[in-house]
């Protein structure tokens, strides 16, 4: 289906339900990701939602019906906890791939390297392999 000519005025659009659908379009599109810090808050807030949803899922699949009373149990959600940290690492770093992935066309091939370290180091993980931890992290 196409839209009418811009010629032809559409009483919808003009009244309140076009209002309305504009004001609903503009909540539900996300703000776009223009600095640097927008970008780090987008990537933390996605991976905390991925890590929290795969771990709870994952938890409540292999219980089952027990998995509300498991959810009650302090040691459980003190191993959950640090469960969905380190999720929260690892799907941080699948997000930093993927960001790194869309904005490589934008920069030359040179400045490849800088991209990835400015990525990297505007999250707070550590260089050395044995000790990438977030900085944010409650455990140290």
């Amino acid at each position: 289906m196409t839209s009418p000519p811009a010629t032809i005025a559409n009483p919808l659009a003009a009244g309140w339900v076009g209002r309305l659908w504009r004001r609903l379009g503009a909540r539900l599109r996300p703000a776009p990701i223009a600095t640097a810090d927008a970008l780090k808050t987008f990537l933390g807030e996605r991976a905390a939602l991925i890590a929290q949803k795969c771990a709870i899922d994952y938890c409540r699949g292999k219980t089952g019906l027990a998995s509300y009373a498991l959810f009650t149990e302090k040691p459980f959600l003190d191993a959950l906890d640090v469960c969905r940290w380190e999720t929260f690492v690892a799907v941080l770093g699948d997000l930093l791939i993927v960001a790194e992935g869309h904005l490589r066309p934008y920069v030359s091939a040179e400045q490849h390297p800088r991209l990835r370290e400015a990525l990297i180091g505007s999250l707070g993980i550590g260089r050395k392999a044995g000790t990438r931890q977030l900085r944010s992290s409650p455990r140290g």
